[in-house]
């Protein structure tokens, strides 16, 4: 892949903390939102709770789901690190399930559209002010509360695919203010007419685009950014604040009915080598950090599969 990427290098803090360590953030009127999909979209969401704990994120977390797409196993899984269910109607026809990258696995499309986007803008109903969306396939390396304290209505990075114009918008992290007069603006316009892998792209960016805050590229971490430049990427580490799992999905098993507690360990050593094994370092992280989760709340996991009529993982306590 070429390098011809103008190389990302931060020379000093992307954030003063002196700064920011003078700003108040009432943790209950601020979120991160994902959207549990399907029931393979539990153990991602359970991992992410469990990062954020790590970099000492306090605001609140909640999930979105649709009632009957996913099972009551998988809820409790997803909310085993903090993540508050709440359920939704869907207000946009998704899109296919599955690709095949023509190279490795049948995997979840990754730009597989946010079903539910507009309800994002309706959140003021629940006492919130701001809100963070994160896709599922996300890890955090940093703690990124500052992104809470912007003025601006709307916040997002934008798009590293060449094939993308420098003004499109990664819908995969949204900054967003809610607002039910947004909500109704952009319900009326929820059936643009465009391909189903960037229609989560197109509402966002239909609505509000041309005044969206563009944010750093240490915000997005998506891993697409290693294979246009290692050298920006490399350039990344030091402000990371997320990485977002675009190409390859860790725990991906091939099917979105699976929570997959039995064997995610295992299916992480296997994508590892997806991609060649480019991306092995960052599999390989978030592989611990699902470790980590699993061995801190192995009880909890265990009652959530007595609970819903399932027999419990065996939970390794010893490294591997």
């Amino acid at each position: 892949m070429s390098e011809a990427h103008h190389k990302i290098q931060y020379s000093h803090p992307l954030v003063d903390d002196t700064y920011l360590n003078t700003l108040s953030l009432n943790t209950s009127e601020n979120a991160i939102v994902t959207i549990l999909r399907s029931d393979a979209l539990a153990i991602p969401i359970a991992t992410l709770g469990y990062s954020l704990d790590k970099v000492n994120s306090t605001v609140r977390r909640i999930a979105l789901y649709i009632p009957g797409q996913v099972s009551p196993r998988a809820l409790c899984v997803a909310a085993l690190t903090g993540f508050e269910p709440h359920a939704i109607s869907p207000t946009i026809t998704p899109a296919p399930a599955a690709v095949t990258d023509g190279d490795t696995h049948p995997m979840q499309q990754h730009f597989e559209q946010l079903t539910n986007t507009p309800s994002f803008w309706d959140f003021g109903k629940l006492g919130l002010k701001a809100v963070v969306y994160l896709d599922a396939n996300t890890l955090a390396r940093r703690n990124f509360d500052e992104l809470f304290t912007l003025p601006f209505a709307f916040a997002a990075v934008p798009r590293n695919n060449h094939s993308h114009s420098d003004m499109d918008l990664d819908g995969r992290l949204l900054f967003f203010r809610p607002a039910t007069v947004a909500f109704q603006s952009l319900m009326a316009r929820a059936n643009i007419s465009t391909s189903a892998n960037d229609q989560e792209q197109a509402i966002t960016h239909a609505f509000y685009g041309p005044d969206a805050l563009r944010l750093p590229q240490a915000y997005s971490g998506d891993l697409e950014m290693k294979l246009l430049s290692r050298s920006s990427w490399e350039g990344l580490q030091g402000e990371l604040r997320l990485i977002h799992y675009s190409l390859v999905q860790p725990s991906w098993r091939g099917t979105h009915a699976e929570v997959g507690l039995e064997d995610t360990r295992e299916i992480v050593r296997l994508r590892a080598s997806d991609w060649g094994g480019t991306f092995r370092e960052e599999i390989l992280e978030w592989g611990e950090a699902w470790k980590e989760t699993e061995e801190s709340h192995r009880l909890e996991i265990m009652k959530c599969s007595w609970k819903h009529g399932m027999r419990p993982p065996n939970v390794i306590l010893t490294s591997n």
